[in-house]
């Protein structure tokens, strides 16, 4: 098989975490094979640019060692946040006008915005993992 053949064919990615894809469709994803290689080096590129750019910001060589090392940490628990913590805020209840204003008179409202906010920062990390996820399921299958 030629490595363009090999490359534009559309492989069904599946993922093992019943929880979180409950809501979605019973269909597996298709996805080709290049637009999970090119996922996954945009992937890559976001979570390297962060620790060059700010060892970059330093004078020493120390100091941007323990700068990068810094930043890996700070990346890793943010991908793990965003992989194990799972949000889901009611929808229904943001406020007035679909959350655009508060209620005052409910305390609930300003939690579900939290929530929501909260989600929506840990989105990125979200979709970085599941780059990596269909990577990883690219590389361990045999054919």
């Amino acid at each position: 098989m030629s490595l363009l053949a090999w490359l534009w064919e559309a492989i069904p990615v599946t993922t093992n975490n019943t929880e979180t894809t409950s809501h979605l469709s019973v269909m597996p994803r298709q996805r080709r094979r290049i637009s999970i290689l090119l996922t996954a080096l945009l992937a890559l590129a976001c979570l390297i640019t962060p620790i060059i750019w700010q060892a970059l910001q330093t004078h020493s060589s120390l100091d941007a060692i323990l700068i990068a090392v810094f930043v890996w940490c700070i990346e890793a628990i943010y991908l793990f946040l965003a992989h194990y913590l799972i949000l889901e805020p009611d929808m229904d209840n943001l406020g007035w006008f679909g959350g655009l204003m508060n209620d005052p008179f409910q305390f609930a409202d300003n939690q579900n915005r939290i929530i929501l906010f909260v989600k929506s920062i840990l989105l990125p990390g979200r979709i970085i993992n599941l780059c990596f996820k269909d990577f990883i399921s690219l590389i361990s299958k045999p054919n």
